[in-house]
């Protein structure tokens, strides 16, 4: 049974209700004030009390390994290369002639091409505990043969009389009845796409020369040793083709102070280390000029390098080395100068044969490029059958 409420009581509910909600009214009006009037500064005060910082995301776009124009080599001839249209290995395009300094690409160097072990110990006392790779070439830096200088590690002959060439050179047991035909290949460092080819498929007894304007030229001159290609830097100098063929900033010049030389030699020896010795660019004539070259030679020599002339055998580099008892040889034929065609080619590794059986010894240097490459390969396996042995660079010199 429901009770029924008198009026007086309806209306006092209602009057209690209607209080109760003007209260709740007023609650939410003070609130709303009070946050439109302090509630910025009160974020502004909790914001400052956190700690923060920006961190900007550079995205790194991935290196293209496409390869620009095999770099040339300085030549004075006018025609263009002319390749073998019947030959069995492809060649890319025409090698174009171009400045040695001309800009090379970035690309990354292809790693080397084996793993080297770093437990064998050398049997000389001055090798005693290096480290050397599966083939036999020591491991670069060795201690004691640099100094720390402005223009980098150059290099220095250690007091017990280990030099670099000594150290860095490729071990080689030569057969004294044969006649012995070593080959270098210049230019290396400047196309990643021949000296990775250099590197990988000529024979590791095939020396490399590489250029000082190479980029990255450490990481080459490591993967060239670490795939048992002994390492030659080429030394920039006025050629009868200067200026005509620029060999670049470097360049060692005929008259220049004697000061603005030695800093360029220290620039290109301050390259790399790892490096046996230096090489005269092709047609030099800085090493018929005594007053100019004297004080270069006698540099290059008392630092424990060789040095591979290009100007003729019983020159001042010749001598210099006698009487310093360094290592000292010379270009005997550069094979694809004046041209890199087939025919220009044949004829050189034929006068290269032919020097190393009434001398014993010859030397000869190719350019980077698929020609040279394709035709000094081809010749390369036909060495043992006629009688010759395949060495480094440095068995031409006798030490």
């Amino acid at each position: 049974m429901m009770t029924r409420l008198s009026s007086d009581q309806n209306r006092g509910i209602a009057k209690g209700f209607g209080l109760g909600m003007g209260a709740v009214l007023l609650a939410y009006a003070g609130l709303f004030s009070w946050a439109a009037l302090y509630g910025p500064d009160v974020v502004k005060i909790r914001e400052d009390k956190l700690v923060s910082s920006t961190v900007v995301m550079e995205r790194v776009l991935p290196i293209s390994p496409t390869l620009k124009a095999d770099i040339a080599e300085d030549k004075h001839a006018e025609d263009p290369v002319k390749p073998d249209e019947h030959a069995a290995v492809h060649v890319d395009e025409p090698v174009k002639e171009a400045p040695l300094h001309h800009e090379p690409e970035k690309t990354e160097p292809v790693k080397a091409v084996e793993e080297p072990a770093k437990a064998t110990v050398g049997e000389d006392p001055q090798l005693k505990g290096v480290q050397r790779y599966t083939n036999g070439m020591i491991a670069a830096p060795v201690g004691g043969l640099y100094d720390e200088g402005a223009q980098g590690r150059l290099p220095i002959k250690r007091p017990d009389g280990l030099s670099p060439f000594k150290a860095y050179k490729r071990p080689i047991k030569l057969d004294g009845n044969k006649p012995v035909i070593s080959i270098a290949v210049t230019d290396m460092g400047l196309s990643d796409k021949l000296t990775e080819t250099a590197v990988k498929t000529l024979p590791p007894e095939v020396s490399l020369i590489v250029s000082p304007y190479a980029t990255a030229i450490e990481t080459w001159v490591k993967n060239a040793r670490e795939a048992g290609h002994e390492v030659w830097l080429s030394l920039p100098m006025e050629s009868n083709l200067y200026p005509r063929v620029d060999t670049g900033p470097h360049t060692l010049l005929v008259g220049a102070p004697e000061r603005e030389n030695l800093q360029k030699l220290e620039w290109v020896m301050g390259r790399a280390v790892g490096y046996t010795g230096l090489v005269a660019n092709y047609r030099d004539v800085f090493m018929t000029a005594p007053n100019d070259a004297r004080p270069i030679l006698g540099n290059i020599y008392k630092r424990g390098l060789a040095f591979v002339d290009s100007s003729g055998a019983g020159g001042l580099a010749q001598t210099t080395a006698a009487g310093m008892n360094a290592p000292y040889t010379n270009v005997n034929v550069w094979v694809d100068k004046p041209e890199n065609t087939p025919e220009t080619i044949k004829a050189s590794l034929s006068q290269l044969e032919l020097i190393a059986r009434e001398g014993g010894f010859a030397a000869g240097v190719i350019s980077a490029n698929n020609v040279s490459f394709r035709e000094v390969k081809t010749w390369l396996e036909t060495l043992a059958d006629k009688g010759f042995v395949l060495a480094p660079l440095s068995a031409q010199t006798g030490q």
